[in-house]
């Protein structure tokens, strides 16, 4: 949400509402035109936008509100717990060092503002500033209310006056044109109830929203008031809430994709753009979503170094030629230039059984042959289980040929010669 916003305000007012007094917080989010943005976000309605922030944002700002608030709760009844604890460790003295605290009580209430001619130790200083501390901020936002007590009644005022020509001006329009407004009506009455249903979702989805009003015509800001009991003497710090919650707030995502991007390729004499993605989404796995873009993307080309989505989708065939394919890009960067004959050969050799099998000692420990276990890696552990299972080798893979000296079934070993045994004997009757 942060690249997508221009700025957003936030003011800061105390409202008293009968008996009670409260602290409200406006928090208006303007948003960036499409053309101000980045590319690859530009797609983004601002109608999309501001339906995310009403269904979710405020709501996740509601929370974090109400956890900051609740935190600073506990924290003050610790602090004033502790207080406590020292007062009473204060008056515990002697009864000469227990009497004086009290007459310097009695001469506080009526000389707390000058505060002359009294010794007060660590402690008794601590309580004195509290206190005067608590007794300054209570008349600060004494004046306060008063200036919003007044500001309100003047736009109050302001707003009776405007209301009252707003309705005039509307009697005098609906009685000039009602014939012919009927259907404009019916349409602003249904978008009324539209912009009613939308305020109210956002004022229900937090007990803190007590208001909600929006750009009806081009959706370009918002403003949503939090509202606040005055219970707590410390000033939250909103705007770093909302600072931090925009950070970590999501518009629009594909899942399981972290980065796109388009970049060109040239195969032979033409140049093509290929799209390419970091993470592969769910419902991507087996292609059929990409199947629906057919008249924008080459389905034909499709690929993906997944390579058992490639064996789903694909087959084991295409599976083993991506194989080939990865390794090539492994040993590039290095300079390493091995033949395609020899990685198919060990690709073959990983999907000949249908499904791929990696180089390692779990998929060797399924080979047949003792000896080819033994020659990959721990060969005391492989000979040792041989020994106790009392396993059979036929010699017919190429490593247990190899340990015993015979010859590859393989290449011109694949093969014997065979003489008819009379030419032998003709032969040798004749030498």
């Amino acid at each position: 949400l942060k690249e997508l916003i221009k700025k957003f305000t936030i003011d800061e007012r105390i409202n008293l509402d009968g008996k009670e007094t409260w602290r409200c917080y406006d928090l208006r989010i303007e948003l960036l035109r499409a053309k101000e943005r980045i590319e690859c976000i530009r797609h983004i309605s601002r109608h999309r936008i501001l339906t995310e922030v009403e269904r979710r944002f405020v709501k996740a700002i509601g929370k974090r509100i109400s956890d900051r608030c609740r935190e600073m709760t506990d924290h003050q009844a610790l602090q004033h717990k502790k207080l406590k604890l020292n007062n009473l460790t204060v008056g515990t003295g002697d009864e000469k060092e227990t009497s004086k605290p009290k007459k310097q009580d009695d001469e506080l209430s009526s000389d707390e503002e000058d505060g002359g001619g009294i010794d007060l130790d660590a402690d008794g200083m601590r309580i004195l500033k509290r206190h005067l501390d608590d007794a300054a901020e209570y008349e600060g936002e004494e004046d306060e209310q008063r200036i919003v007590l007044s500001q309100q009644k003047v736009e109050d005022t302001f707003m009776e006056i405007s209301t009252e020509s707003e309705g005039e001006n509307a009697e005098t329009t609906v009685e000039r044109d009602a014939d012919a407004n009927d259907s404009s009506l019916d349409a602003q009455l249904r978008s009324q109830e539209a912009e009613a249903s939308r305020i109210q979702s956002v004022i229900t989805s937090s007990p803190l929203v007590k208001d909600y009003k929006f750009d009806v015509k081009s959706n370009r800001w918002c403003t949503v008031t939090f509202q606040l009991p005055l219970s707590t003497k410390t000033k939250l710090d909103v705007g770093a809430l909302v600072e931090r919650e925009l950070e970590n707030f999501l518009v629009w995502e594909t899942p399981g994709i972290e980065k796109c991007i388009v970049r060109c390729e040239n195969r032979g004499d033409d140049q093509y753009q290929v799209l390419a993605t970091q993470g592969i989404n769910v419902q991507v796995m087996n292609f059929m979503a990409l199947m629906k873009h057919s008249d924008v993307l080459d389905v034909n080309t499709l690929y993906s170094n997944d390579l058992n989505m490639m064996c789903n989708n694909y087959g084991i065939e295409a599976c083993g030629r991506a194989l080939v394919k990865e390794i090539i890009r492994v040993f590039t960067p290095y300079g390493i230039d091995v033949n395609w004959r020899h990685l198919t050969l060990a690709a073959d050799y990983m999907t000949f059984t249908g499904r791929i099998q990696p180089f390692s000692r779990g998929a060797m420990s399924l080979s047949a042959s003792p000896l080819q276990r033994m020659t990959f890696e721990t060969t005391i552990a492989f000979m040792r289980d041989a020994l106790i299972n009392g396993d059979d080798d036929h010699l017919m893979s190429p490593s247990s040929r190899l340990v015993i000296g015979g010859l590859l079934r393989g290449g011109t070993g694949i093969f014997d010669v065979m003489l008819p045994k009379l030419n032998i004997l003709t032969a040798y009757n004749k030498s």
